[in-house]
């Protein structure tokens, strides 16, 4: 078997031990790995990924949900499989499922799973969709090339002086709505 390894290159001292475990087993069991490193711009890393695809059956991402987001918008419609070793900021997808390390590290060689994706204009998600405030917070924190938990808790408190709420337009059941 062969993996695609997806990696922030943010994460380099949460993910440095899944990392080496990975590498590790792949030796062990004689497995082909390829690491892609991301690079910030969503579109190009998802370009980028999907011409890697071919020659996956299966992708393991390592880093958090951001990580995540971008591998699930990279492989849908594709064949591959995607497993997670959680070791970004937050973790909120990995911490939903209560699951230690262990677990995490087992479920890479058990049978995929099937779970629901959403899709909001052209982008997909697997675990949550913020917009006004949420969004905004998120988007402050990832013009920072590296930011910790604290960050993500800093600006929640600080933003609201500054920002400036929107109006939205969504369908719902084929009914258009302002919000």
């Amino acid at each position: 078997m062969s993996l695609l390894i997806i990696i922030k290159p943010s994460t380099k001292k949460q993910s440095e031990k899944p990392l080496m475990w990975l590498k590790s087993i792949c030796k062990k069991r004689s497995f082909s790995y390829c690491m892609f490193t991301t690079t910030g711009s969503f579109n190009d890393d998802c370009a980028q990924i999907r011409l890697l695809l071919s020659k996956f059956p299966k992708v393991v991402a390592l880093g958090g949900d951001g990580t995540l987001n971008l591998a699930v918008n990279a492989l849908i419609g594709s064949s591959c499989s995607l497993a997670l070793l959680p070791c970004g900021t937050g973790n909120d997808f990995s911490r939903g499922f209560n699951c230690k390390e262990d677990d995490w590290r087992k479920a890479l060689f058990n049978t995929p799973t099937a779970i629901d994706i959403g899709k909001i204009n052209s982008r997909y998600f697997i675990n949550i969709a913020g917009v006004g405030f949420d969004a905004h917070v998120i988007k402050t924190i990832n013009d920072k090339a590296n930011f910790s938990s604290f960050d993500y808790s800093w600006t929640s408190i600080k933003e609201p002086f500054y920002y400036q709420a929107q109006q939205l337009q969504g369908t719902f059941n084929n009914d258009v709505r302002a919000c």
